[in-house]
């Protein structure tokens, strides 16, 4: 038995993909649909201002759509005074009969063309890597292409709600929140919470005090993420937490635990103790990055942005009082700088540029992605396997979108490929 979604019943009804002639309600009433309504995208009925005729009976109202006839009880929509106005009850089948209800319902099992539903349930029972990639042809990837920086606004998007700003919200601390994300994505996916954690512990306020120096930067950085409540025969330790140690009372900090960070399995370069070093010799440089992101006119202006070295001891130690194989100045790469300004500043600019209104702005931040390199990562490296092209950041963001956005949320009827599959099943 297919498993139907409402999401195939509202691409049906927005694509008009069933049979308009001789339609009846399940009760028998002639039936003219003369306005389908708008789609509504918060609570109440799926669409609005619908218009029908029903028995030579013009009707004006709402549409509301389910799988089965029986769950518009099951909702309790009967007892919610937004579906009052409901006119139109559409549903793929029919399960309790006209005796259970008193709004008209239209059956759209038997008006639907077989070979969409075909391919809507191969694609809905699809364990593939990406549902729909035997049907991928050169047609489907130019849909992609065209649709690159919609995929990235939706994903900017995201990144909007995930930061809980609403519209009535425009007086939030962008700096804080411009620091949060820094500090998630410097540190690393197996740390990206403890680093959020440290942001929230390390106001900007207190960063803004103490950022002409690199020394006391290090001692709350590595204070505040609790490096510095062990016991380590170690010089510079030593030093450190005599300095945190007035710091800590000066401004009421409560360290983190050290236990919550993972070690195991990264390689040297990523290991807590130097990224938290990197932080400390960015936040030295100053707090202020949404400001300067703001007045940056490239990505070159960016990358100056995100350049800092570590003090000297962090060229031969990667923690404390444990010496690192060889001695070098371990600064934040290029590689590194372009994974901060994809998910960090650029998300965060776009997002301030969304809530204030700044239309230039955010199209900026979605061209400095064009002046981006590739992303390396293994869906990126899959996608282009599958016959995707990639040219800069904007195209990888994209396909990252496409796939978690998309593929494996099985969002087929919503995706631009798969908008053109099934357009192509008439």
């Amino acid at each position: 038995m297919m498993i139907l979604r409402e999401d195939l019943l509202y691409f049906i009804w927005l694509t008009r993909r069933f049979r308009l002639d001789h339609m009846y309600t399940t009760a028998g009433e002639a039936l003219e649909i003369l306005s389908f309504g708008a789609r509504n995208m918060s609570s109440g009925p799926d669409f609005l201002h619908g218009l029908v005729r029903i028995q030579d009976v013009l009707w004006a109202g709402n549409i509301e759509m389910h799988v089965l006839a029986s769950d518009w009880e099951k909702h309790r929509h009967s007892q919610d005074q937004a579906f009052q106005n409901v006119v139109l009850h559409v549903v793929w089948q029919d399960d309790v009969g006209v005796q259970g209800s008193h709004i008209p319902v239209l059956e759209l099992k038997g008006r639907v063309d077989h070979h969409m539903l075909t391919l809507y349930a191969d694609l809905m029972g699809s364990t593939r890597w990406l549902p729909c990639e035997p049907l991928l042809n050169t047609e489907a990837v130019t849909r992609f292409t065209l649709s690159a920086f919609a995929l990235v606004t939706d994903r900017f998007e995201t990144r909007v709600h995930k930061l809980k700003v609403t519209d009535e919200v425009k007086q939030m601390d962008w700096e804080q929140a411009m620091s949060k994300q820094l500090c998630r994505y410097l540190l690393g996916r197996e740390n990206a919470e403890c680093g959020e954690m440290l942001a929230e512990r390390l106001p900007v306020t207190i960063v803004e005090r103490n950022g002409n120096s690199l020394f006391t930067m290090e001692c709350l950085v590595f204070g505040v993420a609790g490096f510095l409540e062990d016991i380590v025969d170690d010089d510079y330790h030593h030093a450190m937490c005599s300095e945190f140690k007035f710091l800590k009372s000066k401004y009421g900090i409560r360290p983190m635990a050290k236990v919550n960070w993972r070690h195991f399995g990264m390689h040297a370069a990523g290991l807590p103790a130097i990224r938290l070093a990197q932080l400390a010799a960015l936040l030295s440089k100053g707090s202020r990055y949404l400001d300067a992101a703001k007045n940056a006119a490239s990505v070159s202006d960016l990358y100056v942005l995100m350049e800092a070295g570590t003090s000297s001891y962090w060229c031969d130690h990667h923690d404390f009082g444990k010496k690192s194989a060889r001695s070098r100045q371990k600064k934040v790469t290029t590689e590194l700088k372009d994974r901060l300004i994809i998910n960090a500043i650029l998300p965060v600019l776009y997002t301030y540029a969304h809530i204030t209104g700044q239309e230039a702005l955010r199209i900026k931040c979605l061209d400095f992605l064009t002046d981006l390199k590739v992303e390396k990562s293994a869906v990126v490296t899959k996608m282009l396997e599958r016959g995707f092209r990639a040219d800069h950041a904007l195209d990888t963001q994209a396909l990252l979108e496409l796939k978690k956005g998309y593929c494996d949320q099985k969002r087929c009827l919503m995706c631009p490929i798969g908008s053109y599959l099934f357009g192509g099943t008439k």
